[in-house]
């Protein structure tokens, strides 16, 4: 009999058992959330992010344990995965999750207030103020905004590139903004399928900040 402490997905277990436990406390501390100071919201959305890592990373490696092979390795299709092998309920919660928080990773990644005040020198209220100026001519769509008929194509375009990013390319085709990205594999990705619709942060800045003599 195998020793536990060599099994992966009891490991994996027991680091999301405590990740889970200190997400659970700081979400049953309060009642309302916003109530929070900006930075400590911020530290709750790790905490999420940490817990999803841990909670879709278990159950594959423990799905593989038992002798179950994936097609596609990707959250949502570990999720669909599960559920069919009837592992999980409710797929619908957990697809939902996996969109709040790729939606959540890609909107905040360069926003973070913890990095503001780490890397300048700014009070933590001229943070927040400096937070609260860059956020306030941001829109934020929620999946149930995007037709239909836009999100199964999107989820066409990237199903080889990576299956979790079709919210990206959902909205751009709604939209029709250039998506903000630091991922190489989607962009070119996309790039190779004929979509040339993402732009990095050292482009944005090349074509924002260019002297003027």
């Amino acid at each position: 009999m195998a020793d536990t402490e060599n099994i992966r997905w009891k490991q994996r277990f027991q680091n999301f058992e405590k990740a889970f436990l200190l997400l659970k406390e700081i979400v049953e501390s309060k009642d309302d959330l916003s109530e929070y100071e900006a930075i400590v919201q911020e530290g709750i959305v790790q905490r999420f992010e940490y817990t999803f890592e841990f909670v879709w990373k278990t159950l594959k490696d423990k799905m593989e344990f038992d002798g179950i092979s994936f097609e596609r390795i990707s959250p949502k299709y570990v999720f669909k995965d599960a559920y069919k092998s009837k592992y999980i309920d409710a797929i619908d919660v957990w697809i939902e999750m996996t969109n709040s928080r790729n939606l959540m990773s890609h909107t905040y990644d360069s926003l973070k207030l913890s990095e503001i005040l780490k890397n300048t020198k700014l009070t933590k209220k001229q943070a927040k103020a400096l937070l609260k100026d860059f956020t306030q001519n941001i829109t934020f769509f929620k999946l149930d905004d995007i037709p239909q008929r836009n999100i199964e194509k999107a989820q066409r375009i990237v199903e080889s590139i990576d299956p979790d990013d079709y919210p990206f390319v959902a909205l751009h085709l709604e939209k029709g903004h250039k998506i903000w990205t630091c991922d190489a594999k989607l962009s070119n990705g996309l790039k190779e399928k004929g979509y040339d619709i993402c732009v990095t942060t050292k482009e944005i800045k090349t074509k924002t900040y260019k002297k003027s003599y």
